[in-house]
């Protein structure tokens, strides 16, 4: 884990340490002695930097170029020979440096990695902000008296911006989004977020931001053409390397191990690894269980698993750890709403366990179902692409596994969809217009749903910045590896959705290194349950304060629907979709006045 604070000071004034430096009591992490602060005071450049890891400096600087930021890059042997020289390649700043040195802040387009960069380039009087392709990693900034202040969390950024100023167009895409916002504004009017595959850059007061990478930008058959073989043997190639490269060479590794196809896949990777490593038995798998909600409880698939593996699992019992609990203070505060904050005991309970057990790098099956699981969207392609004979055997394929006449398939599958009658095209429409714009660049009905789903994983930053952190833990996803997602929206659609199997493709790859139990499953376990129990143990404080409907002052909806709404959910009755977000965000404008009378 690493905490950036940093600036620029455009007019060289004298930046002392006090200014700049992170004062680690302030970053709710529960043992802060554990972790290094350094600080860096150059001419016009200050950096300050709190981190876990051991010997690392705030700032890399070389021929009147200066580097810092969080950066973890995964393909540098390749990099190393997209740069055919030889240079001290033990420093990852070094390398950034001749990357940038040889193809300026589009560097950042070859780079399989995660990373948020900041490069000072006084000979040119540039500063350039780049943010990873997939948005792992964060960064954000601000401008005040001629100073352009950055850092990895907004909270860092304080004093230099007004929390009384928030910003309402952000509360608007906060909802169009579903909560999951990544675009530029923030709900500080004053504070700026860096998109996820961009870069900024900042020369005699003028901003410009810049898109480097893109899904929708790359070739029809970025890995070549490839039989029907090849599709699986790359994908285990690539699947393999991101969860090698994210399992840890020095700290105890922990799966967050549910008994999905997902999470199990990460775990049997994981312990082959490490095993040809010689580190037998070493993987710490961490698994919630329940004991009264049966529905949720996952243990059979999970022992299946360990003893194929000849390993174990800490087993949390999670019937009490409900949604909401303790409220209002049921979550940890974070400087922007998220939608899964309402789950943090639960989650909490999950990473506070692996703490114990010692484990510092955290591997998850998460976003395997953004990326993995497909649709009957193909069947749309596929006729739009004249595939006449490829959709008549699919669709009829198909209509045998749901029960359906082969036309009821062909019209709600192919024909409607094709013609914007379908659940994707309402919720593309909801987005804010960037976000839109960006996935209706895509050809296909397929990829398109592909970038949407892959735009939600930005809810997963809460957990990895705000939970994870306490407790100094960094969270590791290999389903986000950014050569495996261009793997993954380039495959032919029927390697992830076919008759209604979802995850084809992984289903394959991981047959004989899973249980057959595991690969067969079709349904998901879910945590209702969770819910259900939140609202009947919390519902008098809660719906005291969400009542108040805040968000009516948005106009996201009037404060006599907002009651109806809360009442028929309470009540089990259906009611509006998009409920989850909506409670989110009027939760956390009530928690936001009150942190702001605390301080």
């Amino acid at each position: 884990m690493r905490w950036i604070r940093g600036v620029l000071d455009l007019e060289s004034k004298s930046i002392n340490n006090t200014d700049v430096k992170i004062d680690k009591s302030n970053l709710n992490i529960i043992d802060s002695n554990a972790l290094k602060t350094d600080v860096y005071l150059g001419k016009y450049l200050s950096v300050s930097t709190v981190t876990t890891e051991k010997n690392t400096k705030s700032v890399f600087t070389k021929n009147q170029i200066s580097i810092c930021g969080d950066i973890t890059i995964f393909n540098q042997e390749e990099l190393y020979s997209l740069l055919n020289n030889h240079f001290d390649n033990s420093n990852t700043e070094n390398l950034v440096y001749e990357l940038y040195n040889k193809f300026g802040p589009k560097f950042a387009e070859y780079i399989n990695g995660e990373f948020a960069i900041i490069i000072w380039d006084e000979s040119l009087n540039k500063l350039f902000l780049i943010r990873d392709q997939i948005g792992i990693k964060t960064l954000f900034w601000c401008y005040k008296n001629n100073e352009i202040w950055f850092s990895s969390d907004i909270e860092l950024l304080l004093p230099n911006f007004s929390m009384q100023l928030l910003n309402n167009d952000y509360f608007l895409e906060f909802y169009q989004s579903n909560g999951c916002v990544n675009s530029s504004i923030t709900p500080y009017k004053e504070v700026n977020r860096l998109r996820s595959g961009t870069f900024v850059e900042i020369s005699n007061h003028r901003v410009v931001e810049r898109e480097y990478w893109s899904l929708s930008s790359l070739p029809e058959n970025p890995f070549g053409i490839m039989k029907n073989k090849d599709y699986k043997d790359c994908f285990l190639e690539l699947f393999e390397s991101a969860v090698e490269k994210r399992t840890s060479k020095k700290e105890i590794n922990g799966v967050l191990l549910s008994g999905g196809l997902d999470s199990t896949s990460i775990y049997a990777m994981a312990v082959n690894y490490l095993s040809k490593a010689g580190r037998v038995n070493e993987i710490k798998a961490v698994s919630a269980v329940f004991d009264e909600y049966k529905r949720s409880d996952e243990r059979e698939y999970i022992r299946l698993l360990t003893e194929m593996y000849g390993g174990s699992t800490a087993f949390k019992v999670c019937d009490s750890e409900y949604f909401f609990k303790g409220f209002p203070n049921h979550c940890a505060w974070s400087f922007e709403p998220a939608v899964n904050s309402a789950s943090f005991k639960f989650t909490d309970s999950l990473i506070k366990l692996s703490s114990e057990l010692g484990v510092k790098n955290l591997l998850t099956g998460y976003a395997g179902d953004h990326v993995l699981s497909g649709s009957s969207f193909q069947f749309a392609d596929s006729l739009k692409r004249g595939r006449l004979l490829k959709l008549v055997s699919d669709v009829y394929s198909y209509s045998k596994v749901c029960r359906l006449s082969f036309p009821q398939v062909l019209v709600r599958d192919a024909i409607n969809p094709l013609f914007g009658l379908s659940s994707l095209h309402s919720k593309i429409s909801a987005l804010p217009t960037m976000t839109k714009d960006a996935i209706n660049k895509n050809k296909t009905l397929s990829k398109k749903e592909f970038c949407y789903q892959l735009n939600g994983t930005v809810a997963r930053i809460y957990t990895d910045r705000v939970i994870a952190s306490r407790y100094g833990i960094n969270c590791s996803h290999p389903f986000l590896d950014k050569k495996l997602i261009e793997f993954l929206y380039s495959v032919p659609p029927n390697w992830k959705w076919n008759s209604g199997v979802t995850k084809v493709i992984l289903r394959k790859g991981m047959k004989n290194k899973l249980p057959q139990e595991i690969l067969d499953r079709k349904n998901k376990t879910d945590h209702y349950p969770l819910i259900y129990s939140g609202l009947r143990n919390e519902w008098p404080k809660l719906f005291e304060t969400i009542r108040e409907a805040r968000i009516s002052e948005f106009g996201l909806v009037s404060k006599s629907e907002w009651k109806t709404a809360l009442i028929n959910w309470r009540n089990g009755v259906e009611t509006r979709e998009d409920i989850w977000p909506l409670i989110n965000l009027e939760i956390w404008l009530h928690n936001l006045d009150n942190y702001k009378s605390s301080i």
